[in-house]
Protein backbone atom coordinates (compact mmCIF):
# COMPACT_ATOMS: atom_id res chain seq x y z
CA UNK A 1 0.00 0.00 0.00
CA UNK A 2 1.36 3.60 -0.91
CA UNK A 3 0.85 6.47 1.48
CA UNK A 4 -1.07 8.86 -0.17
CA UNK A 5 0.57 11.70 1.37
CA UNK A 6 3.78 10.81 -0.28
CA UNK A 7 2.48 11.30 -4.24
CA UNK A 8 1.85 14.83 -6.04
CA UNK A 9 -1.49 15.13 -7.90
CA UNK A 10 -2.96 16.76 -11.06
CA UNK A 11 -5.85 16.19 -12.85
CA UNK A 12 -5.57 12.99 -15.51
CA UNK A 13 -5.60 14.28 -19.18
CA UNK A 14 -6.51 10.97 -21.61
CA UNK A 15 -4.44 11.77 -24.61
CA UNK A 16 -6.40 9.39 -26.64
CA UNK A 17 -9.04 12.42 -26.25
CA UNK A 18 -7.32 14.52 -28.29
CA UNK A 19 -8.28 14.78 -32.32
CA UNK A 20 -10.90 12.39 -31.32
CA UNK A 21 -14.11 13.49 -30.98
CA UNK A 22 -15.38 10.13 -30.67
CA UNK A 23 -13.45 8.62 -28.17
CA UNK A 24 -14.90 7.86 -25.44
CA UNK A 25 -13.11 7.05 -21.85
CA UNK A 26 -14.20 4.77 -19.37
CA UNK A 27 -16.76 5.68 -16.35
CA UNK A 28 -14.05 5.40 -13.52
CA UNK A 29 -15.19 9.39 -12.67
CA UNK A 30 -12.71 12.23 -12.02
CA UNK A 31 -8.78 10.63 -12.05
CA UNK A 32 -5.23 12.09 -10.96
CA UNK A 33 -2.47 11.53 -12.28
CA UNK A 34 0.08 11.21 -9.59
CA UNK A 35 4.15 11.42 -9.21
CA UNK A 36 5.92 10.06 -6.31
CA UNK A 37 9.20 11.47 -5.16
CA UNK A 38 11.36 9.34 -7.37
CA UNK A 39 9.23 10.79 -10.47
CA UNK A 40 6.97 7.60 -11.01
CA UNK A 41 3.72 8.16 -12.22
CA UNK A 42 0.86 6.61 -11.66
CA UNK A 43 -2.95 6.73 -12.44
CA UNK A 44 -5.74 7.25 -9.52
CA UNK A 45 -9.07 5.81 -9.45
CA UNK A 46 -11.10 7.00 -6.51
CA UNK A 47 -14.58 7.51 -7.05
CA UNK A 48 -16.33 4.78 -6.82
CA UNK A 49 -15.49 2.19 -4.35
CA UNK A 50 -15.29 -1.34 -5.76
CA UNK A 51 -12.68 -0.03 -8.44
CA UNK A 52 -9.78 -0.07 -5.96
CA UNK A 53 -10.37 -3.74 -5.00
CA UNK A 54 -11.01 -4.55 -8.29
CA UNK A 55 -8.28 -3.04 -10.32
CA UNK A 56 -5.88 -4.18 -7.55
CA UNK A 57 -6.66 -7.87 -8.02
CA UNK A 58 -7.68 -8.25 -11.50
CA UNK A 59 -4.10 -6.82 -12.26
CA UNK A 60 -2.59 -9.18 -9.85
CA UNK A 61 -3.95 -12.78 -11.47
CA UNK A 62 -2.94 -11.11 -14.73
CA UNK A 63 0.62 -10.87 -13.47
CA UNK A 64 0.48 -14.35 -11.93
CA UNK A 65 -0.35 -16.03 -15.00
CA UNK A 66 2.09 -14.29 -17.14
CA UNK A 67 0.07 -11.61 -18.47
CA UNK A 68 1.64 -8.08 -19.17
CA UNK A 69 -0.34 -5.23 -17.22
CA UNK A 70 0.82 -2.83 -14.86
CA UNK A 71 0.97 -3.01 -11.08
CA UNK A 72 -1.48 -1.68 -9.03
CA UNK A 73 -1.17 -0.77 -5.40
CA UNK A 74 -3.81 0.64 -2.77
CA UNK A 75 -3.75 3.61 -1.50
CA UNK A 76 -3.89 5.39 1.94
CA UNK A 77 -7.42 7.51 2.16
CA UNK A 78 -6.60 11.26 1.15
CA UNK A 79 -8.74 14.59 1.27
CA UNK A 80 -8.35 14.56 -2.66
CA UNK A 81 -10.13 11.50 -2.75
CA UNK A 82 -14.36 11.31 -3.33
CA UNK A 83 -13.70 8.04 -1.81
CA UNK A 84 -11.32 6.06 1.01
CA UNK A 85 -11.19 3.32 -1.40
CA UNK A 86 -8.20 4.78 -3.89
CA UNK A 87 -6.24 2.96 -5.86
CA UNK A 88 -2.66 3.76 -7.63
CA UNK A 89 -2.14 2.48 -11.33
CA UNK A 90 1.46 2.07 -12.62
CA UNK A 91 1.38 4.77 -15.60
CA UNK A 92 2.44 3.20 -18.60
CA UNK A 93 3.12 4.74 -22.13
CA UNK A 94 0.95 2.23 -24.28
CA UNK A 95 0.42 2.18 -27.70
CA UNK A 96 -2.57 1.06 -29.72
CA UNK A 97 -2.10 -2.29 -31.63
CA UNK A 98 -1.53 -2.96 -34.92
CA UNK A 99 -1.47 -6.23 -36.80
CA UNK A 100 1.53 -7.43 -37.78
CA UNK A 101 3.42 -6.15 -35.25
CA UNK A 102 2.41 -8.35 -31.92
CA UNK A 103 2.24 -11.90 -31.37
CA UNK A 104 -1.73 -12.11 -31.07
CA UNK A 105 -1.20 -15.72 -29.14
CA UNK A 106 -0.74 -13.53 -26.03
CA UNK A 107 -4.23 -12.43 -26.12
CA UNK A 108 -5.14 -16.22 -25.14
CA UNK A 109 -4.45 -15.63 -21.05
CA UNK A 110 -6.08 -12.43 -21.39
CA UNK A 111 -9.23 -13.77 -23.44
CA UNK A 112 -9.29 -16.61 -20.26
CA UNK A 113 -8.79 -14.11 -17.56
CA UNK A 114 -11.41 -11.48 -18.19
CA UNK A 115 -13.88 -14.46 -18.47
CA UNK A 116 -12.73 -15.70 -15.34
CA UNK A 117 -12.97 -12.46 -13.73
CA UNK A 118 -16.43 -11.50 -15.58
CA UNK A 119 -14.98 -8.48 -16.68
CA UNK A 120 -18.58 -6.43 -17.83
CA UNK A 121 -16.19 -3.69 -20.14
CA UNK A 122 -14.56 -5.65 -22.51
CA UNK A 123 -11.03 -6.81 -22.82
CA UNK A 124 -8.75 -4.14 -22.32
CA UNK A 125 -5.70 -4.06 -24.34
CA UNK A 126 -2.85 -2.08 -26.13
CA UNK A 127 0.70 -2.16 -27.08
CA UNK A 128 3.95 -1.83 -24.65
CA UNK A 129 7.21 -2.89 -25.69
CA UNK A 130 6.38 -5.39 -28.67
CA UNK A 131 3.89 -6.91 -25.86
CA UNK A 132 0.27 -7.16 -25.50
CA UNK A 133 -0.38 -5.27 -22.27
CA UNK A 134 -4.06 -5.99 -20.42
CA UNK A 135 -5.43 -3.00 -18.06
CA UNK A 136 -8.57 -1.58 -16.63
CA UNK A 137 -9.86 -4.45 -14.22
CA UNK A 138 -12.68 -1.98 -12.66
CA UNK A 139 -15.55 -3.66 -13.93
CA UNK A 140 -15.27 -7.54 -13.01
CA UNK A 141 -16.31 -9.58 -10.06
CA UNK A 142 -20.24 -8.99 -10.64
CA UNK A 143 -19.70 -6.39 -7.88
CA UNK A 144 -19.95 -2.94 -9.02
CA UNK A 145 -23.39 -1.80 -8.00
CA UNK A 146 -21.68 -2.29 -4.05
CA UNK A 147 -21.53 1.54 -3.49
CA UNK A 148 -25.89 1.77 -3.20
CA UNK A 149 -25.96 -1.40 -0.73
CA UNK A 150 -23.00 -0.41 1.24
CA UNK A 151 -24.11 3.33 2.53
CA UNK A 152 -27.58 1.32 3.06
CA UNK A 153 -26.23 -1.44 5.08
CA UNK A 154 -25.22 1.29 7.86
CA UNK A 155 -28.35 1.30 8.91
CA UNK A 156 -29.27 -1.78 8.08
CA UNK A 157 -25.70 -4.25 8.37
CA UNK A 158 -28.25 -7.37 6.51
CA UNK A 159 -28.14 -5.64 3.59
CA UNK A 160 -24.29 -5.89 2.31
CA UNK A 161 -24.94 -9.44 3.49
CA UNK A 162 -27.78 -10.12 0.83
CA UNK A 163 -26.22 -8.51 -1.52
CA UNK A 164 -22.79 -10.07 -1.26
CA UNK A 165 -24.52 -13.13 -0.89
CA UNK A 166 -26.30 -12.35 -4.60
CA UNK A 167 -23.44 -11.20 -5.88
CA UNK A 168 -21.60 -14.25 -5.26
CA UNK A 169 -24.34 -16.66 -7.10
CA UNK A 170 -24.39 -14.39 -10.32
CA UNK A 171 -20.49 -14.24 -10.49
CA UNK A 172 -20.68 -18.41 -9.94
CA UNK A 173 -23.09 -18.43 -12.43
CA UNK A 174 -21.51 -16.95 -14.76
CA UNK A 175 -18.30 -19.83 -14.64
CA UNK A 176 -20.65 -22.21 -15.41
CA UNK A 177 -21.85 -20.81 -18.62
CA UNK A 178 -17.98 -20.72 -20.01
CA UNK A 179 -16.13 -22.60 -22.14
CA UNK A 180 -13.30 -21.46 -23.23
CA UNK A 181 -13.28 -21.70 -26.86
CA UNK A 182 -11.92 -18.81 -28.79
CA UNK A 183 -11.87 -20.20 -32.26
CA UNK A 184 -13.29 -17.55 -33.43
CA UNK A 185 -11.06 -14.85 -32.26
CA UNK A 186 -8.12 -17.24 -33.42
CA UNK A 187 -9.53 -17.87 -37.16
CA UNK A 188 -10.05 -13.94 -37.23
CA UNK A 189 -6.18 -13.51 -36.71
CA UNK A 190 -5.29 -16.70 -39.03
CA UNK A 191 -3.68 -18.54 -35.53
CA UNK A 192 -4.00 -22.03 -35.11
CA UNK A 193 -7.12 -22.30 -32.56
CA UNK A 194 -6.60 -25.49 -30.78
CA UNK A 195 -2.53 -24.21 -29.99
CA UNK A 196 -4.50 -20.41 -28.95
CA UNK A 197 -7.23 -22.68 -26.61
CA UNK A 198 -4.48 -24.72 -24.84
CA UNK A 199 -2.52 -21.56 -24.13
CA UNK A 200 -5.52 -19.77 -22.60
CA UNK A 201 -6.08 -23.46 -20.27
CA UNK A 202 -2.34 -23.42 -19.34
CA UNK A 203 -2.50 -19.64 -18.50
CA UNK A 204 -5.55 -19.66 -16.43
CA UNK A 205 -4.05 -23.31 -14.63
CA UNK A 206 -1.39 -21.18 -13.38
CA UNK A 207 -3.46 -19.64 -10.84
CA UNK A 208 -3.97 -23.20 -9.14
CA UNK A 209 -0.01 -23.43 -8.55
CA UNK A 210 -0.46 -19.65 -6.68
CA UNK A 211 0.67 -20.57 -2.54
CA UNK A 212 -2.18 -20.17 0.12
CA UNK A 213 0.49 -17.95 1.54
CA UNK A 214 0.86 -15.40 -1.32
CA UNK A 215 -3.10 -14.94 -1.17
CA UNK A 216 -3.41 -14.17 2.34
CA UNK A 217 -1.34 -11.60 1.89
CA UNK A 218 -3.29 -9.95 -0.95
CA UNK A 219 -6.34 -10.41 1.16
CA UNK A 220 -4.70 -9.53 4.22
CA UNK A 221 -3.67 -5.75 2.63
CA UNK A 222 -7.24 -5.72 0.68
CA UNK A 223 -8.68 -5.93 4.56
CA UNK A 224 -6.46 -2.41 5.36
CA UNK A 225 -9.71 -0.94 3.54
CA UNK A 226 -12.52 -2.63 2.91
CA UNK A 227 -15.00 -4.40 4.98
CA UNK A 228 -14.27 -7.79 6.32
CA UNK A 229 -17.09 -9.24 4.58
CA UNK A 230 -15.90 -7.70 1.03
CA UNK A 231 -12.71 -9.02 1.33
CA UNK A 232 -14.27 -12.84 1.92
CA UNK A 233 -16.54 -11.90 -0.70
CA UNK A 234 -13.29 -11.85 -3.31
CA UNK A 235 -11.75 -14.80 -1.72
CA UNK A 236 -14.78 -16.87 -2.16
CA UNK A 237 -14.80 -15.63 -6.12
CA UNK A 238 -11.02 -16.93 -6.36
CA UNK A 239 -12.56 -20.28 -4.70
CA UNK A 240 -14.99 -20.31 -7.48
CA UNK A 241 -12.62 -19.55 -10.00
CA UNK A 242 -9.68 -22.49 -9.06
CA UNK A 243 -12.35 -24.68 -8.75
CA UNK A 244 -13.07 -23.44 -11.97
CA UNK A 245 -10.12 -23.82 -13.67
CA UNK A 246 -9.71 -26.97 -12.08
CA UNK A 247 -12.28 -28.90 -14.25
CA UNK A 248 -11.20 -27.64 -17.61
Amino acid sequence: MIDSTTLTYELFHDLREDGNPEFEGGDSGTLYLATDKSGKKYIIKHTFMMDAANEFIGSWLARQIGILAPKVQLLTPHKKFKSKFAVAIEYLDLSPLSAGQYDWFEMAPIFILGNLINSEDGIQAQGLNGHICNYDFAESFSINAMELFYKASKLEPSILTNYLANSLRSFTASLDFLDFDYTHYAEKYGLNPEEFNKRAVAAARKILDIPDEEFTVLYDELAEIYPTEIVQYYANCISAIKEKVSEI
